[in-house]
């Protein structure tokens, strides 16, 4: 994805189109495993790597993390953006 940034190097992640974006073409990606929770799981560590964020074990919820909003509200709520 284009829009991952080195560590340390998060600049956009206080715009919310970039987070907008970023969080638009993730949801547009092809599905990961097929495996719900393995989603899950990528879904963490993508917030991870590219919003430079810590997601801990008991974040890693379908309530949290399985559906575009919710992963939306959860990185806005992280990044102080909303």
């Amino acid at each position: 994805m284009s829009a991952k940034k080195p560590a340390g190097e998060l600049p956009m992640a206080t715009d919310p189109r970039w987070v907008a974006r970023v969080l638009a073409e993730f949801d547009a990606s092809p599905p990961r495993t097929g495996d719900a929770h393995l989603d899950l799981i990528a879904t963490a560590i993508f917030l991870e790597d590219v919003f430079a964020i810590s997601v801990r074990d008991e974040e890693i919820t379908a309530e949290l993390m399985g559906s575009p909003t919710a992963v939306g509200d959860f990185v806005r709520t992280r990044l102080g953006l909303g």
